[in-house]
């Protein structure tokens, strides 16, 4: 192990800088033997030279941590937050956790997460034959793009899932957790470190609340008009019925481009059509098209619902939010954690921050103005993200959001972006060039057990 804590820090941040993807490494002060945990591992499924990337960052992750790690956390269920699990497998071979954390909504024991999940498997059958009725082109690759994120049959979300769900501790026995929010606190170690569990919300509701336009900075895809038809426990058949009748005009009603049926029009008929084929901004016939991408999008968002979502509290009481992916709408639901203390709550953990893991790579939609509002000045920021290398394909539009962006830099603190390491203030460490990247592959910040900015002296009331 070559990462040792600077005397006197306690909370050591590592951010790998291999595209847009998370992966955290964590290391906390005890006094005898330092507490690692890792947060997610995984990068945009497009991305170019993925498997090595990801081979260069688990490498690194295992030469620092001996191949043992206190805790593992598992987010949620993306690509992009998981695939290291699934593309390089035999990578982890003799890697251990103590521990391993995921969200309720990962539980297969939970029969509210179980109607999440048919829920979800509902809408991919039919996002899937969507998919293949699109014909080739920017619709079909921008299909492709939003079903890469999530667990797809075939595309090794799952997959990955599942093997995080076996890796073994020490004694060679799975030790997972499954986290709802709210209760007392859990103590890492004996590092006296405690973390607080904000999300997701323990209902259907915390998962599928989709977006408070009015807490984030810009508004976003309009929920899908087909997303009604992925009905509970229907099957390929019935949703593929319902995917026709979704087409506003019966089949003996409909002439597309180069069909023989023309032929067969009026004079009259004829001349309509062709001034219809004529000026593009007539044409409804593919318009079903849109609905297919606005579904996989509001999908991405659901997934993105079920972050799980971590405050870690230091001995002096400055905290750390790490939010997963979390949109605004599974934001508000964080408000509702009830916690042992009852003096414990959202807002007071929020008005300690030092630290912003920004949410969903900086995405208009994933930083709420409220939760922004309440952290002190000062704050410190990791942005993982990557905002040039995409692989010949765009990612969502406004990632990351430059409103987003200048919003925590406004809060006054050091701000690192992952594939912007030159514009990183000294505040960060860089790490060693990447082989694939042409950058450092890691940033890295370290805090100390007295971070919390001191409070302005307040005025003399005049008498």
């Amino acid at each position: 192990m070559s990462w040792k804590l600077a005397p006197g820090k306690l909370f050591g941040i590592r951010m790998y800088c291999h595209g847009l993807g998370d992966c955290f490494l964590i290391q906390i002060a005890t006094g005898a033997a330092p507490y690692f945990i890792l947060i997610d591992c995984g990068v945009y499924h497009a991305q170019s030279s993925k498997k090595d990337r990801l081979t260069e960052v688990i490498n690194s992750a295992k030469a620092e941590t001996g191949g043992r790690l206190d805790l593992l956390v598992m987010t949620h269920e993306h690509a992009d937050h998981v695939n290291g699990f699934d593309v390089t497998e035999a990578l982890w071979a003799g890697v251990t956790a103590e521990e391993i954390w995921m969200p309720w909504t990962e539980n297969e024991d939970d029969a509210t997460a179980n109607g999440l999940k048919d829920d979800g498997y509902s809408k991919m059958r039919m996002l899937g034959l969507l998919r293949d009725r699109l014909p080739l082109g920017a619709m079909r690759d921008e299909m492709d793009n939003l079903l890469g994120f999530l667990p797809a049959k075939g595309n090794g979300v799952r997959e990955a899932r599942d093997f995080i769900k076996r890796i073994p501790n020490q004694a060679g026995k799975v030790n997972l957790v499954y986290q709802r929010p709210g209760g007392p606190a859990r103590v890492l170690g004996q590092s006296k470190v405690k973390a607080w569990i904000l999300g997701p919300k323990f209902s259907n509701e915390g998962v599928t609340r989709g977006h408070v336009e009015s807490d984030q900075f810009g508004k976003v895809h309009a929920m899908a008009a087909t997303y009604g038809l992925a009905m509970d426990g229907a099957t390929d058949a019935q949703i593929a019925t319902a995917t026709e009748e979704s087409i506003p005009f019966q089949p003996q009603f409909r002439i597309p481009d180069g069909s023989d049926r023309a032929s067969q029009l009026s004079e009259t008929e004829q001349a309509s059509l062709g001034r219809y084929q004529a000026e593009p901004w007539r044409k409804i016939d593919e318009m079903w098209q849109l609905q297919g991408a606005e579904l996989a999008l509001q999908m991405n968002s659901d997934v993105n619902n079920t972050s799980l979502v971590i405050v870690f509290e230091l001995p002096d009481g400055s905290t750390l939010l790490f939010p997963g992916d979390a949109e605004t709408g599974a934001i508000a639901g964080w408000f509702d954690a009830k916690f042992e203390p009852a003096s414990v709550t959202t807002e007071r953990l929020l008005q300690k921050s030092i630290f912003y893991k920004i949410g969903h790579h900086s995405s208009r939609n994933a930083t709420s103005k409220r939760v922004l509002a309440l952290m002190p000045t000062g704050l410190v920021a990791m942005n993982p993200t990557d905002i040039n290398q995409k692989s010949g394909k765009e990612y969502y539009n406004g990632i990351p959001s430059e409103d987003v962006v200048r919003a925590v830099i406004a809060k006054g603190g050091p701000v690192a972006i992952s594939n912007q390491p030159a514009a990183a203030p000294a505040a960060f460490t860089r790490g060693p060039n990447s082989t694939v990247t042409n950058g450092p592959l890691w940033l890295q910040v370290e805090l100390g057990a007295s971070n919390l900015p001191k409070p302005k002296p307040r005025k003399p009331r005049s008498r």
